[in-house]
């Protein structure tokens, strides 16, 4: 049996990725700069990593009891009433940072992007019994919380290389909200299985190092975060 899954624009710490909307945020931040915003009006998607990632888990279990009968497409989004626009999440994200301000990009510059991107994920939520458990503005309290844990260490990160791999293998910080059995039996509790590359020294239980001073390290030094 087969499925696809498909989420939506999803946040969270650990996202290093060059020409995505907090990672964006959050270098000029750290940098005190303004936060230089395309397109203030179009609206998408956002959700916070756990919510797809248990729908994920969810609908694995399912076809593990029943492959045919789960077997298809399916969409993990956030109830389209909880959707806002790309001016009002660098809103959130500022004042939970609790300073910064934002531009208006050059319009002249920007490329051509679709006003509204949306999910059905009613599927999900009447055929698995999903669906999502944060609004946008938990989500992003949760995402900006794990980034101004490791703020003293992060300067370094604001500069990663164009390209580098967005991902992370690192445990949720304390304080970051996991979502481990939520009302409608999500399931999404220790979401860290890490993925060590080669040749890249394993970071095990016995260092020394916090888990922010070893989400830093590792960004510092170029390693890939997922997210």
């Amino acid at each position: 049996a087969l499925s696809s899954a498909r989420a939506g624009n999803v946040l969270g710490g650990g996202d290093w990725q060059r020409d995505r909307l907090v990672p964006d945020c959050i270098r000029a931040l750290l940098k005190n700069e303004p936060i230089k915003v395309r397109n203030p009006e179009s609206i998408r998607p956002w959700q916070y990593v756990l919510e797809p990632l248990g729908g994920y888990l969810l609908l694995g279990a399912r076809m593990a009891a029943g492959p045919g009968k789960y077997s298809g497409a399916w969409n993990f989004g956030p109830e389209k009433s909880t959707m806002v626009s790309v001016r009002r999440l660098v809103e959130l994200v500022i004042a939970n940072w609790g300073r910064g301000e934002w531009v208006q990009a050059d319009e002249k510059k920007n490329p051509h992007e679709a006003r509204l991107l949306s999910l059905d994920i009613s599927k999900a939520k009447s055929e698995l019994g999903w669906q999502p458990s944060l609004d946008v503005a938990e989500a992003v309290k949760n995402t900006v919380d794990w980034y101004k844990q490791i703020e003293p260490l992060a300067i370094s990160a604001a500069s990663v290389p164009a390209g580098a791999a967005a991902m992370t293998a690192t445990p949720v910080p304390a304080g970051v909200a996991a979502m481990t059995a939520a009302p409608s039996g999500v399931g999404a509790a220790a979401i860290g299985a890490a993925r060590v590359q080669a040749g890249v020294a394993p970071m095990t239980a016995a260092s020394s190092r916090t888990g922010a001073e070893a989400d830093a390290a590792a960004i510092g030094a170029g390693i890939p975060d997922f997210c």
